[in-house]
């Protein structure tokens, strides 16, 4: 299974991107990274939401973000098996980006508990819809198990389609969590639970 291709922020150079881009099937390049600005400004200047200054604040904020160069900002994340590549906000804004709706449901200390648990699933059929609802209410870290493909019979309980039909479970679940947290840490058990492998 393959891991999503991440340059950090002020970690890569144009030559790096070049390279990135040169060296792997790119179906299509997805900028979001100012529009995810304008969204990190409004969520972190609340008081300016409904003043006057706030499209002149947020245009400053964003451009000033951006800098002279906005390609060499922010994180770059390749989807090998999509062939996406999406120019993105660092780990720290996505995450409280991807969060913010959370914010009256729990306290901030405890999504950040739940980033940081780790939750173990055997089983990716029924398992897939809740490691998938569990990465979209912040966890990030799995450690799941499956040794089975994807039959039609299964897609009564799995969410995906039929382009998935014959791919392992572990890796559509896998796919599906890292595009929804990139940043998602994995321990994949594709032979199922045995023995020798339990205690991990």
């Amino acid at each position: 299974m393959d891991k999503p291709i991440i340059l950090l922020k002020g970690k890569y150079s144009e030559e790096t991107l070049a390279e990135l881009k040169k060296k792997n099937r790119v179906w299509k390049t997805i900028d979001i990274y100012k529009n995810q600005l304008g969204e990190v400004f409004q969520i972190t200047h609340p008081r300016l939401l409904y003043s006057s200054d706030y499209d002149k604040e947020k245009e400053n904020f964003v451009k000033a973000k951006l800098g002279k160069n906005p390609s060499l900002k922010g994180n770059w994340i390749y989807f090998p098996w999509s062939g996406f590549l999406i120019h993105t906000v660092g780990q720290k804004d996505y995450l409280t980006l991807r969060t913010n709706r959370n914010r009256n449901l729990i306290t901030k200390k405890e999504q950040e508990k739940l980033y940081d648990f780790c939750v173990g699933i055997a089983g990716l059929s029924i398992g897939n819809m809740i490691a998938v609802s569990l990465a979209y209410q912040g966890f990030s870290t799995f450690k799941l198990a499956e040794l089975d493909t994807l039959e039609t019979t299964n897609l009564n309980r799995i969410r995906t389609g039929i382009g998935s039909l014959g791919m392992r479970k572990i890796d559509i679940t896998a796919q599906q969590i890292y595009e929804i947290d990139p940043h998602a840490k994995l321990y994949l058990f594709n032979r199922g639970l045995k023995k020798n492998n339990f205690k991990n």
